[in-house]
């Protein structure tokens, strides 16, 4: 199961609270990467607000997803609000090859 993980700072993630954790948290993410769960990440950051992350999980759940970036220290620390999002393929471009516009059962 493919999970999207969106993490956002929270306004009280200053430079200064976050430092403490970057290296456990660079280790915590270099570990699930390894170990094959982790498949992407990205961070953003914008000028007038909190950046964040985005993680791309590869796991059997959606609760082993949740629970991996929710491990993360800076997630432990309170320093992010975390949303996760299922991913699934989108099947409906196939309407798109139809004369009649219905699905091509192929």
């Amino acid at each position: 199961m493919k999970v999207l993980i969106i993490a956002r700072l929270r306004a009280e993630a200053t430079a200064e609270r976050i430092a403490p954790h970057i290296r456990a948290q660079a280790a915590a993410v270099w570990h699930t990467y390894k170990s094959n769960q982790l498949r992407e990440m990205y961070y953003w950051a914008n000028e007038n607000k909190p950046g964040g992350a985005v993680l791309v999980y590869e796991t059997g759940t959606v609760e082993a997803a949740r629970d991996l970036a929710q491990s993360l220290p800076i997630a432990q620390a309170e320093l992010v609000d975390v949303e996760v999002y299922v991913l699934e393929p989108y099947l409906n471009v196939e309407a798109l090859f139809a004369a009649s516009g219905e699905p091509i059962n192929a």
